[in-house]
């Protein structure tokens, strides 16, 4: 496929190539949960904030490297990838995430 989108960095990604989508999603996904989890600490009264979280993935495997998404993980994109600056990464570990499959969700609501 001869497209320039496809030789070019997207959004100044570190990831050179779109090959790895996934790689790009989880930090979106990252930034999304920091940002609101921080707003959510600065403003406790605001409703339009919030620190809880649920991901749904289709299968196992993507629920394992998901669990960077999660603040206390050794690998969690906050720091890694440089998502939130040092300081604020205190108000990132108030979140609270659960990363479940689709199999599990379905089955917990059967429940």
């Amino acid at each position: 496929m001869d497209n320039r989108f496809f030789k070019q960095p997207i959004l100044n990604s570190p990831y050179e190539c779109p090959s790895r989508q996934w790689e790009l999603d989880d930090t979106v996904m990252a930034w999304i949960i920091a940002r609101q989890t921080i707003n959510a600490a600065r403003r406790a009264q605001s409703r339009r904030f919030t620190r809880g979280f649920l991901v749904v993935t289709p299968g196992i495997a993507i629920k394992d490297r998901l669990r960077a998404l999660q603040p206390d993980d050794p690998d969690s994109y906050y720091a890694s990838r440089e998502l939130v600056p040092g300081d604020l990464l205190e108000e990132v570990n108030r979140a609270k995430i659960v990363i479940t499959n689709m199999i599990d969700a379905v089955a917990g609501a059967a429940v």
